[in-house]
């Protein structure tokens, strides 16, 4: 049976663990949005590169969406405009991007222990391209 003294002791206890808990969820969800926005610059950087290349026009992107989506039917991100926004969001961001790769240690390992101030994981794919929903 618990007595006083281990009652605040487990209360303390308890909000240790929710805070922890927290903790690990905010991080989780901050490292699953930086790796979305990393893998969306990279196509985006993919496309542009092709296109510059090739010199294709929007049927390529009609192409590349439906095998995409014929690929990975359950995902959704892969329409003509989305990988238009892609090609977009890696030319406006090109420079800015290019020096953050230069960092060694992964964003999500500077986290302080309770610090959640890393822009580039507040951002939603739609404010990166400009785009509202």
């Amino acid at each position: 049976m618990l007595n006083k003294h281990n009652i605040s002791n487990y209360t303390t206890l308890l909000r240790q663990v929710k805070r922890r808990v927290a903790l690990a969820q905010q991080r989780a969800i901050f490292a699953a949005n930086e790796e979305l926005l990393r893998m969306y610059w990279d196509l985006g950087q993919m496309l542009h590169a092709a296109q510059q290349a090739e010199g294709w026009g929007k049927g390529t992107l009609v192409r590349l969406s439906q095998d995409m989506k014929n690929e990975y039917p359950r995902e959704k991100g892969f329409s003509v405009r989305n990988f238009q926004y892609m090609m977009q969001f890696f030319e406006e961001y090109n420079q800015e991007l290019t020096m953050v790769k230069a960092i060694t240690k992964p964003a999500v390992a500077q986290l302080q222990e309770y610090n959640f101030t890393l822009p580039i994981r507040h951002v939603h794919w739609t404010h990166a391209t400009g785009q509202r929903r």
